[in-house]
């Protein structure tokens, strides 16, 4: 039996039908759209799973390799294995599910032209855009999961106070306001409370420091601070004075914000959370450009996952009837790996002041998007 009727009967097989041959309308029935979608559908996410399983396999498999020695050197680097890996799943995840969708989308309908069943979604009228349309409902959710695991999932199950590192977490100490530069010995959150304060206060014209201040002990008063034991250095043309005080209240318009965490993860911050970070390093005169890169970075992220639906189902039009495995993995990586280490260079200028933190973040998808749009030309 001719292939597009197999398909036209699969779909719709209580449906009365009949060929060209024996007259009528086209193809003698109307093929159901939500039955097309749901086809689709199950054959995408069937190949989508097996791509980022195998994927993250091969990623899990080379970690192991790389710490052979320490897991089987006893229980304690076993456990230490399974949590790096459970640690690096969502990061995992996020790099390998953009490379996995361009993948699954490419072997999905190159497996219907394998079969012919392209062919007969085409024979009833059926063009790329609403070939990929399921797809692109399912985008969604996937979109939906992927920013849930790169913004809360990811922070969960990585902590910040267990991910620091020596050197961020003596960065923590350290607050600037204005020309004041302060250093804490010790942070007590729970009980609002500093010890062990250094301030150093640069004169605005020579960029000197003007003034050293040690404050034994510091502790919230209201809104303000109220600071105890100041032993104070001033400069004085080519002499020092000294000064001490026992207490002295600060309003909290002259002291910086103690309590917050320095080393914010841009990458991992939710979307609202980093527009407020955004608006805080601009009200203390600080570089919004990481901040601002990795907030246009959150929804470009999300268009690229239907950027490369886009590119795959009309990048599978060429390959109807005559596709190969082999070169539809090659097509598709050497895509994914163009579309990634662009991305990484445009980031990279981003960050350097070369492109605006806009550009920076979505100049790969505009490019990847002109090539999608070339290939939906060609496809037609």
């Amino acid at each position: 039996m001719n292939p597009v009727m197999l398909l036209l009967k699969r779909l719709n097989p209580g449906a009365p039908w009949r060929n060209r041959a024996s007259g009528g309308s086209a193809w003698g029935i109307h093929l159901p759209t939500d039955a097309l979608s749901r086809y689709v559908s199950r054959a995408f996410l069937k190949n989508l799973f097996l791509v980022v399983a195998f994927l993250i396999t091969l990623v899990v498999i080379s970690t192991f390799l790389g710490e052979v020695d320490k897991v089987f050197n006893g229980w304690a680097g076993v456990r230490g294995f399974l949590e790096k890996t459970l640690q690096t799943l969502p990061d995992t995840l996020d790099l390998m599910l953009p490379m996995g969708i361009l993948l699954a989308a490419l072997f999905t309908f190159t497996g219907f032209g394998r079969t012919s069943e392209l062919v007969a979604m085409k024979s009833a009228g059926f063009s790329p855009l609403r070939m990929m349309i399921p797809l692109m409902v399912l985008m969604v959710p996937i979109a939906a999961f992927s920013y849930v695991n790169k913004s809360y999932f990811r922070p969960w199950l990585n902590p910040e106070n267990a991910s620091l590192t020596e050197a961020s977490a003596e960065r923590q100490k350290w607050r600037i306001h204005g020309n004041r530069l302060y250093y804490f010995s010790r942070m007590d959150m729970p009980n609002g409370s500093l010890g062990g304060i250094q301030m150093y206060q640069t004169d605005p014209l020579t960029g000197k420091i003007s003034v050293l201040a040690a404050i034994q002990r510091g502790v919230r008063d209201g809104e303000g601070w109220r600071f105890q034991r100041i032993s104070q250095q001033r400069a004085e043309g080519t002499l020092w004075v000294m000064e001490s005080q026992d207490n002295q209240w600060v309003p909290p318009e002259a002291f910086p914000q103690v309590f917050r965490p320095m080393d914010l993860d841009l990458a991992h911050t939710p979307f609202l959370d980093l527009y407020g970070e955004i608006q805080r390093l601009a009200q203390e005169g600080r570089n919004v450009t990481n901040a601002l890169l990795a907030w246009y970075g959150i929804p470009a992220a999300l268009y690229a996952m239907f950027l490369m639906v886009w590119i795959a189902v009309c990048l599978s039009q060429g390959h109807v009837r005559f596709a190969r495995g082999s070169g539809e993995l090659l097509i598709a990586i050497v895509i994914g790996l163009c579309f990634w280490v662009s991305n990484e260079v445009f980031q990279m200028l981003g960050r350097g002041g070369t492109l605006t933190p806009f550009l920076g973040a979505w100049m790969a998808n505009f490019l990847f998007t002109g090539l999608g749009g070339w290939l939906f030309l060609r496809a037609r």
